[in-house]
């Protein structure tokens, strides 16, 4: 009898490794068969396009004035856009939209520790008494010998005070593993939709903030002009892909990021240099600076236990932006 359990047992161990080598396999081939996208490279070349006043000397910048342009970017990896849902008509009422917001588009890139790893489309529009924040792009990442890339389109809407109206973000990844978050946001609580699972929470409108993609830092300067105010915390409601992760749990806790205004330093891009503004972060995630100039996301820089990453605006500067060697506050 021992000896025939023995047998079986020995039977059963080379079936189970047959078949962990049989998945490993499976995978290794699904990998090394997936399509690697071209890079992104070749879209944002000799785009860059700093405007000349922002080069002048300080005592000769003339009135800032919004910008608008959006320019169309050739993505070269396929993009399936999910129909944009406009605010529930029942949301709550907005005040008309302040003068402090600013109308603006771009692209952003991302990397982490010099390594590449994404690209976002972005722009910032008023609409009605509302603002709009509209972003499409990817991450990507290597995997064994293949880059896997997750593309996301994105919608934020704030009402002129800056409190959230309606979210909405969207991804696309390999082998269906896609995700879809919906939320919309009344006087004391968010109403989330993850994936069609619905769950509710308590949220106060008054003084929370969502944080996307990278494109949402872009709003923080306005949210503390409209306020008039140079330092804002903020509760945060986190979403979307990486670095960020969902906080969209039972807890009635949300994190907190606390931003505020800075000393100007002068910043450095490749060849390049420009006055900017500063605004220092201190997140859920990670502490960082964010760049702008006259209201305008330049670059920004975070920190945590998991690397350094870089954001800056690819449509203006060829590498991530750092204060120049010779400024004071380096």
């Amino acid at each position: 009898m021992k000896r025939r359990r023995k047998r079986w047992l020995i039977i059963g161990a080379s079936i189970l490794g047959a078949l962990l080598v049989l998945l490993l396999l499976t995978v290794v081939v699904l990998l090394l068969t997936m399509p690697d996208s071209p890079s992104l490279d070749p879209i944002i070349e000799d785009e860059q396009h700093v405007p000349a006043s922002w080069l002048a000397p300080p005592d000769v910048l003339p009135t800032p004035t919004a910008r608008s342009a959006v320019r169309t970017i050739p993505l070269p990896y396929p993009l399936f856009l999910l129909p944009i849902t406009d605010p529930p008509t029942d949301a709550t009422p907005s005040e008309p939209a302040q003068g402090n917001w600013i109308e603006t588009s771009g692209v952003l890139r991302m990397a982490s520790d010099g390594e590449l790893f994404g690209q976002e489309q972005f722009e910032i529009r008023k609409d009605g008494d509302s603002i709009r924040l509209s972003a499409t792009g990817e991450f990507f990442f290597k995997v064994v010998l293949v880059t896997v890339r997750i593309s996301f389109d994105q919608e934020l809407v704030v009402d002129g005070n800056g409190r959230p109206q309606f979210y909405r973000l969207a991804t696309q990844a390999p082998l269906g593993r896609n995700m879809l978050v919906e939320a919309t946001f009344s006087e004391d609580s968010v109403d989330l939709m993850i994936d069609g699972d619905p769950i509710s929470r308590m949220f106060p409108l008054d003084q929370a903030i969502v944080i996307g993609t990278f494109s949402s830092y872009a709003l923080l300067p306005s949210l503390l002009a409209v306020d008039g105010v140079s330092a804002a915390t903020f509760d945060v409601l986190l979403f979307g892909g990486p670095p960020g992760t969902a906080q969209g749990g039972e807890s009635e806790i949300l994190p907190q990021m606390l931003v505020s205004s800075g000393d100007p330093v002068r910043i450095s891009s490749g060849d390049l240099e420009l006055d900017a503004d500063v605004y220092n972060i201190n997140g859920p995630i990670s502490e960082g600076v964010l760049y702008t100039r006259d209201g305008e996301i330049l670059g920004l820089t975070l920190a945590s236990g998991d690397g350094d990453i870089d954001v800056w605006r690819s449509d203006y500067f060829t590498a991530p932006v750092a204060p120049a060697p010779s400024d004071s506050s380096r």
